[in-house]
């Protein structure tokens, strides 16, 4: 018995001392961890933009939409199965302006949105991203109104979600997004369905007008 005992002491004592390294390293690992959020809540009150970065933290806190109304909430019933047909440049201006892109984009994404429609995004313009809704059934193209730096989308869903939630709680600078800070992103909610987009919510603050729409053709070339 006394052979035995001393086998197990022999044979536990290389497990006991890796137990102790892994529990020391990860009190480390769990302390600096610790260090860093100090550090980042510490930098973010010193920017110059703190106040507006709290406000937008609080709306995130009650964003009540983001719970209510979800992609389940508002499915299609049928999903275009065949390839969508090229893009009508008649559609509007900017169809035909950027028709080549737009070609590329829809033949890369295919049908992503409300079942029958390809949500594409353009950048490289000097306005920030602008989003196209292009109708795979007979190419008509539609402009997204808003000025979106994140849009949230299905392929089985009416329901288009701009800045959502997930990607607000990312911003920590006061650096500009395209046509806004970043402080003054919000989220808002819409419903895209017979090819009209109805806003949701918020009721109290009205979404950015995307200015491009208005000011790109009056830019000399």
């Amino acid at each position: 018995m006394k052979t035995i005992k001393s086998k197990v002491v022999i044979l536990s004592k290389p497990l006991l001392l890796i137990g102790i390294l892994l529990i020391s390293s990860l009190q480390v690992e769990l302390a600096l961890a610790k260090e860093t959020s100090k550090d980042s809540k510490a930098s973010i009150k010193e920017l110059p933009c703190f106040k507006e970065l709290k406000a937008q933290q609080k709306s995130i806190k009650k964003d009540s939409l983001a719970k209510s109304e979800n992609f389940e909430k508002y499915p299609v019933q049928k999903i275009l199965k065949t390839p969508p047909l090229k893009i009508n440049v008649k559609s509007n201006p900017f169809a035909k302006e950027f028709r080549t892109i737009l070609h590329q984009e829809v033949k890369e994404k295919g049908i992503n949105f409300a079942g029958r429609y390809s949500l594409v995004e353009l950048a490289m313009t000097g306005w920030g991203k602008s989003h196209f809704i292009i109708d795979g059934k007979n190419g008509q193209v539609y402009l997204f109104p808003y000025y979106a730096v994140s849009l949230d989308f299905r392929k089985d869903s009416h329901l288009i979600v701009m800045n959502p939630k997930s990607f607000l709680k990312t911003i920590t600078s006061c650096l500009p997004m395209g046509q806004q800070e970043a402080y003054n992103l919000r989220s808002f909610y819409f419903l895209w369905k017979d090819n009209q987009l109805t806003l949701i919510g918020p009721k109290d603050i009205s979404p950015p007008a995307n200015q491009m729409w208005t000011e790109y053709f009056k830019d000399p070339k």
